[in-house]
């Protein structure tokens, strides 16, 4: 329903249980009301005058400014699940870079739509600025709920996989389902998950290295009512 965290439409959660302090859920399709975040009082090479989380459509968009910039190769931009909000794993992972201007004393604006392949749920987002010899400066930080564009996501990654691999997925309505690994032969080699998940809560399983042997692979979920999704994989060593 419009308005729901994970359905059609944005949601301002607000002081919602386990969602306080959040900036702003987006789900799909839907507008948002944007929330600024503090920027780091930190001396920079880049003057850094907002970080954003908005909603573009049905995605999320992430929007940063600057008023002037000195040997900015550009901005690594990672993600990270937020603690408090059921999640399983922690660990920043990276999203993207946007190459920077340089040496500039004009504003710039940058934009980043954040990828579907990004499960849903409360997530933190961190601005990382590179100067040209390679230094790095964690600049901003920000919060929002990813929602869901469709009835169910599914990732697997990295693919292709030679240490291990995670497969994190979600559905959007609460029901029964089964997660599996299957060869290319469609022989089923490891189950995931069996079982009742709840709406909009993304869960992560993890393969240690050495599980699956190198080939080709599909990860297959299946839920209630015909719902399939299934995600290919390469496992090299």
């Amino acid at each position: 329903a419009a308005g729901s965290l994970y359905g059609a439409g944005v949601s301002l959660p607000g002081n919602g249980p386990g969602y306080g302090n959040v900036d702003l859920a987006v789900g799909a399709p839907g507008i948002g009301t944007v929330a600024l975040t503090d920027v780091t009082g930190a001396m920079l090479p880049v003057e850094l005058t907002a970080f954003t989380a908005v909603a573009d459509g049905g995605r999320l968009t992430l929007r940063w400014t600057t008023a002037s910039e000195t040997n900015n190769a550009g901005f690594h931009v990672e993600a990270q699940a937020a603690v408090g909000a059921g999640a399983s794993e922690t660990a920043w992972r990276s999203v993207a870079f946007v190459p920077g201007a340089g040496t500039t004393s004009e504003a710039r604006a940058y934009a980043l739509p954040v990828p579907t392949t990004l499960a849903p749920g409360r997530m933190r987002f961190r601005l990382v600025q590179q100067d040209i010899d390679g230094a790095r400066h964690a600049a901003a930080e920000t919060e929002a709920v990813v929602g869901l564009d469709g009835p169910a996501v599914l990732t697997a990654s990295p693919n292709p996989a030679r240490a291990g691999l995670a497969v994190r997925a979600a559905v959007r309505d609460a029901q029964r389902v089964t997660v599996g690994v299957y060869d290319a032969l469609g022989r089923e080699v490891a189950r995931l998950f069996d079982g009742p998940m709840d709406a909009g809560q993304g869960q992560t399983w993890r393969l240690a290295p050495g599980v699956l042997a190198a080939g080709s692979y599909f990860v297959r979920l299946e839920g209630e009512a015909g719902l399939v999704r299934s995600v290919a994989v390469s496992v090299v060593r």
